[in-house]
């Protein structure tokens, strides 16, 4: 958990077993049976001495005209599942004296304010937010501002380029022309073969045709149509494209020269 929520609960139940444990003493089970009828309080015993027979032996106990009876009562408020933990709500409270009655009720509810007055200064504001979103389907302009920052910029942000992935294969398999598409915005790289290794327009001769004159985009992205009455072509790759800014034309043109150069660098120095 994190911290918000790790704290908040521990105080939420710390302001509760407050309350229940101070509910429970003295923590014996017993109850006095004045003006309580049944559960044994209306057996009359005579009055003399008994012997009683426990866990540490044998041990002796008188019966007077002053003696309490008592009977069990369920002290447990926890166990019981009662709750709040407040005497006033409760089934029973017969065990209570009456200033432990006072304060347990005191307690309680104190205990129950502060809890929920903490979760709701806590996590208030954004369930009024969730409430209002889910009701409130109304879009403020002016509530988002500008950073200033352009798509291009952005080093780890991706598009969505249609690929098959297949676990035979090292690098998924692109399906579409990528010639009009900014390479980073590919979540992958591959730097021995390239893009053009992996891409499954290469491998369609079939519909090795340039699509210059259709405005359809790149060579291998669209096919003829079966139909021999109609005119038309048929796209049977997805077309994927980019429109950078004129600065980010600028950097691909420059980093396109740069590959050539190095490009024909390498096949010179390899001739000689």
């Amino acid at each position: 958990f994190s911290r918000k929520v790790f704290f908040t609960l521990a105080y939420f139940a710390l302001c509760l077993m407050t309350a229940y444990w101070l509910s429970g003493f003295p923590y014996d089970n017993l109850c006095v049976c004045d003006g309580h009828v049944g559960d044994g309080c209306d057996e009359i015993y005579p009055i003399g001495q008994y012997q009683c027979l426990d866990e540490s032996g044998l041990q002796l106990a008188e019966i007077s005209a002053t003696s309490k009876y008592y009977y069990f009562c369920d002290q447990d408020y926890i166990r019981s599942g009662i709750f709040p933990p407040i005497p006033s709500l409760a089934p029973s409270s017969d065990w209570m004296a009456g200033n432990q009655r006072d304060m347990t009720e005191l307690c309680g509810w104190i205990s129950l304010f502060v809890a929920f007055t903490t979760m709701w200064i806590v996590y208030g504001r954004d369930i009024v937010e969730t409430m209002i979103n889910m009701t409130d389907a109304r879009y403020d302009p002016f509530e988002s501002k500008d950073q200033n920052i352009d798509f291009s910029c952005v080093d780890d942000i991706y598009a969505y380029v249609p690929q098959v992935i297949d676990e035979q294969f090292e690098y998924p398999l692109l399906a579409c022309d990528i010639s009009s598409l900014d390479k980073k915005l590919i979540n992958w790289s591959e730097p021995s073969n390239g893009y053009s290794h992996w891409n499954l327009i290469n491998d369609v001769a079939s519909c090795i045709e340039s699509n210059a004159s259709s405005g359809l985009g790149g060579k291998n992205s669209s096919c003829t149509s079966d139909d021999s009455s109609s005119n038309t072509t048929t796209s049977i790759f997805s077309i994927v494209k980019h429109y950078p800014p004129a600065w980010r034309k600028l950097e691909l043109q420059e980093m396109e020269n740069m590959s050539l150069i190095r490009s024909s660098t390498a096949e010179t120095l390899s001739r000689n």
